[in-house]
């Protein structure tokens, strides 16, 4: 802390150091009741905001608010617009996970229809599954005009690319989501596609569709091969 000298605390005569101190210490007092007037205030909004509880606020999984690092790395993948819908341990793999997605307009999309109980659906043109990998975030699963992820085509997805998509996941108590569904989506008048299920597979530590039991996880194509129209 900076200190300023005061010459005219130094004169020799008794009288007026006296003067001096009992000056200060008047000021002292002032300043001392003047903050014992805010303190009750000012006390009850700091316990409001203790760097602890800040802590436990970004680490909720389900209502939390969303902690900077997943923000910025979300904002880094898709762009500002950028918007996570679920994050913690998603996958029951120990890992932070988060769910990111660049929203569709609603005028272009089927939000409105109607969801199972404690489901959520949310019409989108990218979507994105982050994981926390010691000090850096990794993709671990993407959905653009395709559904992949590190190995290659998730099987079951469309062959053709896709604009626009609808997730729909339900997110437990312990923050996990048990499988997530992608839509893609159709014009007016056509017949809705099937949702795609995807599951964490813990024996390949990765996202995969599952079969239309939802048991039994389905291998990736390394490839897309689009069927050959046969022309007379």
């Amino acid at each position: 802390m900076a200190q300023f000298a005061i010459p005219w605390l130094f004169e020799h005569r008794v009288l007026s150091r006296l003067r001096v101190f009992v000056l200060l210490a008047a000021v002292s007092l002032a300043c001392a009741c003047g903050k014992s007037g805010r303190a009750p205030g000012r006390q009850e909004a700091d316990r409001g905001s203790t760097p602890a509880e800040d802590a436990s606020q970004t680490s909720s999984s389900r209502t939390g608010p969303v902690s900077t690092d997943i923000q910025a790395v979300a904002s880094l993948l898709l762009g500002s617009n950028a918007e996570v819908l679920a994050f913690g341990n998603l996958a029951r793999n120990g890992h932070a996970q988060a769910l990111v997605v660049n929203r569709a307009l609603t005028s272009q999309s089927r939000a409105g229809e109607a969801a199972p109980i404690g489901a959520q659906v949310v019409p989108f043109t990218r979507a994105s599954v982050i994981e926390r990998d010691g000090t850096r975030w990794i993709e671990v699963l993407r959905c653009d005009e395709h559904l992949t992820n590190s190995k290659g085509f998730l099987a079951g997805a469309p062959l053709s690319p896709v604009t626009g998509w609808l997730v729909q996941w339900s997110q437990q108590e312990d923050g996990s989501v048990q499988a997530m569904y992608f839509t893609p989506g159709r014009a007016p008048g056509e017949v809705s596609p099937a949702p795609i299920a995807v599951r964490w597979n813990p024996s390949v530590k990765r996202y995969q569709s599952v079969d239309r039991t939802n048991n039994q996880f389905l291998s990736e194509l390394a490839l897309l091969e689009t069927p050959t129209s046969i022309l007379k």
